[in-house]
């Protein structure tokens, strides 16, 4: 008996990468990949029940919305605005 490897959605990876980015290299770049990436992901994974990376998706949206909630410290906006 064979059974099927699920794939990982690549756009879960790039979600997860691009979060993991934002804290060593140009977190301004990286959210807005982040999130797009991660809804892209979102709907593949809906559509395609063979492919898998739930899990790093989520992680990857949580840190981006860390490196987003950091710059707006860093630079006193929206909730840390003074």
């Amino acid at each position: 008996m064979e059974q099927e490897q699920k794939k990982t959605d690549p756009f879960a990876i790039i979600t997860f990468a691009a979060g993991l980015g934002g804290f060593a290299i140009l977190p301004i770049l990286f959210i807005p990949v982040g999130f797009i990436s991660g809804i892209v992901s979102y709907y593949r994974l809906k559509e395609n029940e063979s492919l898998k990376g739930k899990g790093l998706r989520i992680a990857g949206w949580i840190l981006t919305c860390i490196n987003m909630l950091y710059l707006m410290y860093e630079f006193k906006f929206g909730i840390f605005g003074g």
